[in-house]
């Protein structure tokens, strides 16, 4: 699961935008952002200043406010990969799909061409 992430395969050349059965969006990613909905939960991936933020949240019971179940920080691009790969298994149970949205998420990162930090 893990090696398909790392290669960074960079030459699909995507754009973050996911498709759901029949080739409809499924996000709201843009130039900013990078979104991944399914049901009541999102994940979101997006710049903060020098680091990349992943968070994680889900609508509340009886579609109250969102409630935050995972903010984190990354300073390499390559992380936050992995976390939002992490977050889309554990919201999907689906690996497959998570690591399919990890993909797409680096690719997304890609096309900002911001440099990745190399020291941890």
């Amino acid at each position: 699961m893990a090696d398909y992430l790392l290669r960074w395969d960079w030459a699909g050349g995507g754009n973050g935008s996911l498709r759901g059965s029949g080739g409809a969006p499924m996000d709201g990613s843009g130039d900013d952002v990078f979104v991944w909905r399914h049901g009541r939960a999102e994940v979101m991936l997006s710049r903060a200043g020098d680091a990349w933020a992943v968070v994680y949240r889900t609508a509340g019971r009886l579609l109250g406010p969102p409630q935050v179940i995972w903010d984190a920080r990354h300073k390499r691009a390559k992380m936050a990969a992995w976390d939002v790969m992490a977050r889309v298994t554990q919201a999907s149970r689906d690996e497959e799909e998570g690591v399919r949205v990890g993909r797409s998420a680096a690719q997304w990162m890609h096309a900002a061409q911001v440099p990745d930090e190399t020291d941890d």
